[in-house]
């Protein structure tokens, strides 16, 4: 696989996993006298965000993508580990940020219309799910090395 495949990969591996980790600062609007509340989200910490996000995977990353094929193929469980904390952290940060959400919806939806907040929370959960998704691939290519399927790295 070319260089510019490897960088295609980590950078949606890097995006994905930011996209779930950013924690936003939320503020929430309440004007007495009319039944109305409005949120405002901020994102503060999103470069300190994006480095933890790029190392993460770049460990998920370097066993498929950077070490020896034979030294792969005899340590399989190398990869498996390396992965692990990139999915630790994707669900970690999925189950708080969603519970901030949520409770910013329930806020929200006392006299408004939360549609745009509704619809926010199930673009989230997409995402989650496409996290899972590259978790499960790594997982599935890590299980077909070690039960020896794959004899070659063929997505280098």
């Amino acid at each position: 696989m070319g260089a510019f495949m490897k960088l295609t990969q980590i950078a949606y591996a890097t995006t994905l996993l930011l996209v779930i980790m950013a924690t936003p600062k939320v503020v929430l609007h309440l004007e007495l006298g009319k039944e109305t509340t409005t949120a405002t989200f901020e994102y503060p910490t999103v470069a300190d965000d994006f480095m933890v996000a790029l190392g993460l995977t770049l460990m998920a990353m370097i066993p498929i993508h950077f070490l020896p094929e034979r030294f792969m193929l005899g340590n399989p469980k190398l990869g498996l580990i390396a992965a692990l904390p990139w999915a630790a952290s994707a669900l970690t940060n999925f189950i708080s940020n969603f519970s901030l959400y949520f409770r910013v919806f329930l806020h929200l939806a006392r006299g408004n219309k939360p549609g745009t907040m509704f619809s926010g929370m199930m673009i989230y959960i997409g995402l989650f799910i496409t996290g899972i998704e590259q978790v499960e691939w790594w997982l599935e290519v890590y299980s077909l090395l070690r039960k020896q399927y794959i004899l070659s790295l063929y997505f280098r």
